[in-house]
Formats: C-alpha cells, structure tokens, sequence
C-alpha cells in the first residue's frame, strides 16, 4: 500500500463506511464513493487522455498527465478554447490555489479573460 494511501487501512476500523482513496501524484483525494466510477475522459487542455477523479457541485476535477491535477467548472465547457488559453486559464487558476491547503487549481470562466 502506498504510504499516502490509508484508506484501506481506515476502512477496516470503521468498516461501516464505504470510502475511495484516489492517487494521483503528490495528493490523495478521501473521501465517500462516488456514484458513478472513475472515468477516462478528454484533457480539456492538450486533449490527451486523462482521469475524472470526481464530480462535485458544478466542477470535475481531473488528473491529465501533463498537466497534473485540477478542476474545471462546467460552465467553462459552454465555450471552445484554444489550448493556449487553456493553459494561461490554468496558471491563473494555480496562482489562486492554496498550495497550504493541498488545494486543486479551479479553473473558471473569468480565468480566460
């Protein structure tokens, strides 16, 4: 088991709780079971294969290796970027992450503006 990884180990001592640990680099995603599974899906960004780790509120958060783990908000797919504004939208979204909270990138409409 990789040391990040304790779900496993968690879920044994409270065995009434179904959870999923996700690794994905550096970080770990806890949490209950999603209810749909785990889905290979498109980069947004470089449009090569990637990971949709979890769909919360109005954002997947994804895992490209390229571009590492981030959300994007749904309202962001209304529009068709170029992979440059993809990437500039990214780094604007890193800047405002909270890298002390183990925070994802979220990227948003204002992001490509």
């Amino acid at each position: 088991m990789n040391k990040a990884c304790m779900c496993a180990a968690q879920s044994r001592e409270r065995a009434s709780e179904v959870c999923v640990c996700v690794c994905v680099g550096a970080r770990v995603y806890k949490g209950p079971l999603p209810n749909e599974p785990l889905m290979t899906v498109v980069c947004p960004i470089c449009k090569s294969s990637a990971q949709e780790l979890l769909h919360t509120g109005d954002a997947a958060a994804l895992h490209c290796p390229t571009h590492g783990d981030f959300k994007v908000a749904d309202t962001v797919f209304a529009k068709d970027y170029t992979r440059e504004q993809w990437e500039a939208a990214l780094d604007k979204a890193e800047q405002r992450a909270e890298p002390d909270e183990d925070e994802w990138p979220l990227i948003i409409v204002d992001d490509f503006y």
